[in-house]
C-alpha cells in the first residue's frame, strides 16, 4: 500500500437530471509517510453526460493538487457542468493520482472509480 491516500466526494451528493447545473468532485490526499514529501496532481475523467466546461463538451482534465509534506493532506475541487440531456442513473467518475518524489519520478499512482447518481 502507498504513502498517498486518496478520498473522492461529490458536492452535492446527487445531481437531479434533466437539469443544466452544476457540482463539484472534491478530491483529497493525505501523505501517511513520516519522512517523504510528494508533489501531487491528478486526471480527472467524467461521462459523457457532463463536462468539465462550462460552455463545450470535456469530459478529461488534469489538475495539480501540489506539495504534500510528511503528515500532511491537500484538496482540490474540480467544479463540472451537467447537460440537459442528463437521465437517472449512476455515471462513472474517475481520477487518478500522481505522486511525484524528490527526483521528480512518479513514485505512487492510484486510479479511483466512483459514481456520480442522478435523479
Amino acid at each position: 500500500m502507498g504513502d498517498i491516500k486518496v478520498n473522492i466526494d461529490f458536492n452535492p451528493e446527487r445531481i437531479d437530471a434533466g437539469k443544466r447545473g452544476e457540482g463539484e468532485v472534491l478530491i483529497g490526499l493525505s501523505n501517511s509517510s513520516k519522512d517523504k514529501l510528494f508533489w501531487c496532481e491528478c486526471d480527472v475523467h467524467i461521462d459523457s453526460q457532463f463536462s468539465l466546461a462550462m460552455d463545450r463538451d470535456l469530459n478529461e482534465g488534469r489538475t495539480r493538487i501540489g506539495i504534500i509534506k510528511p503528515g500532511g493532506s491537500a484538496s482540490k475541487r474540480v467544479r463540472f457542468y451537467t447537460k440537459q440531456g442528463s437521465y437517472p442513473g449512476k455515471y462513472k467518475v474517475s481520477v487518478t493520482m500522481y505522486a511525484y518524489d524528490e527526483d521528480g519520478a512518479i513514485s505512487e499512482r492510484s486510479d479511483i472509480d466512483t459514481e456520480l447518481e442522478c435523479r
